[in-house]
């Protein structure tokens, strides 16, 4: 996969005067004849804010850069344009609320990055090839945890708040350091020159991994939540 075509697409002149387009404003609609640009195959949500692909972006930034785009690209600017005019502002409008609400968001972002470099794949995708989404292994460091929790409860009802008390605890430990990992390969990935692809995938497998492990974890969180309302009320 090529990451720099996908991050920056290679479209320099606009669809409808074919002048030059330059500054992250012409990414979305020419200065001189004012009309609303066509999105382009690739276009990332990296590109619509003129960023570089990292996890450490500048939210307030990023906000910034939206409200200007919005300003000059508002649907209702175009009331009087062309049908063509009308319908790129209406898609470039979806397109850039679409990547502003993924860029300010850490875990859409992550999300976002994994999918990028082919890690993750839409529900659409995965049914159209078959596939099914792979579930996480339990975390063999709560495994025996969460038998003991789940006997306790079974096995003595008296003691079992008490268990639940703690395994939430060590719950809460495991999440935090999972997400410290998760900084930590961020940080990784932000310091990596984009062309260090075989370095960049190692990172963000190791991100998928723990992600999946965060997800199970807000699974097993739930089945804590059910157990203490089956707990609570014997």
């Amino acid at each position: 996969m090529d990451v720099e075509t996908v991050s920056q697409p290679n479209q320099n002149a606009c669809s409808e005067c074919g002048r030059k387009l330059e500054g992250y404003l012409a990414h979305h609609f020419c200065s001189t004849c004012q009309a609303p640009q066509p999105l382009r195959e690739g276009e990332s949500y990296f590109h619509a804010f003129d960023l570089p692909m990292k996890f450490g972006l500048d939210v307030a930034l990023v906000q910034k850069r939206f409200y200007e785009i919005s300003r000059e690209l508002h649907p209702d600017r175009f009331v009087s344009s062309s049908v063509d005019d009308r319908a790129r502002s209406m898609a470039r409008m979806s397109f850039l609320n679409q990547a502003f609400q993924t860029l300010r968001n850490s875990s859409a972002l992550r999300e976002y990055i994994l999918k990028l470099y082919g890690l993750r794949a839409s529900g659409v995708e995965m049914r159209a090839e078959g596939r099914q989404p792979q579930k996480a292994a339990m975390p063999i460091e709560l495994a025996e945890s969460w038998f003991e929790l789940q006997e306790a409860v079974l096995d003595d009802p008296d003691q079992a708040g008490v268990r639940v008390i703690e395994f939430e605890a060590e719950l809460a430990r495991l999440k935090a350091q999972g997400e410290n990992r998760l900084k930590s390969l961020e940080a990784q990935f932000d310091r990596l020159p984009k062309d260090a692809e075989t370095e960049i995938l190692a990172i963000l497998s190791q991100m998928d991994a723990e992600l999946q492990r965060q997800n199970y974890f807000r699974s097993i969180e739930k089945d804590v939540e059910r157990m203490k309302r089956n707990v609570s009320s014997v």
